[in-house]
């Protein structure tokens, strides 16, 4: 199975890059768009334990590691693949609406994954 997770700044924590990708947008001439978030898609491959024990070792991981529970928000989901069942959303340190917005990020990033072509340039 697959664990999906976004991690996404706070609603209460500027976030410039966000701000710079709507400032671009507007500048191709859509400004419809009134809001932008940044943060950052994490896909797992999970093999050899059942999802309540993934969950429980992830959502540590995801607290301690992949996010900063000061700043940022995650939400972490499941896919079982082929079996055609639908991921299984549980968000955390933003459970609720927030966390809702997370899930709904993690989607977006997931489709817009299969979309874009493969490899990665260096950031640093």
């Amino acid at each position: 199975m697959k664990a999906l997770i976004a991690v996404m700044p706070k609603r209460t924590v500027l976030d410039p890059q966000g701000e710079a990708v709507k400032e671009a947008i507007h500048h191709l001439g859509f400004e419809a768009v009134k809001d932008a978030r940044v943060g950052k898609f994490i896909e797992l491959k999970v093999e050899g334990m059942g999802e309540a024990e993934a969950r429980r070792r992830l959502e540590v991981i995801c607290h301690e590691l992949l996010s900063n529970p000061v700043i940022e928000e995650y939400s972490l989901l499941f896919d079982r693949g082929a079996d055609g069942k639908a991921a299984s959303p549980k968000a955390g340190a933003g459970r609720g609406a927030k966390g809702a917005k997370a899930r709904a990020a993690a989607k977006a990033a997931r489709k817009s994954a299969k979309s874009k072509p493969k490899g990665r340039r260096a950031r640093r």
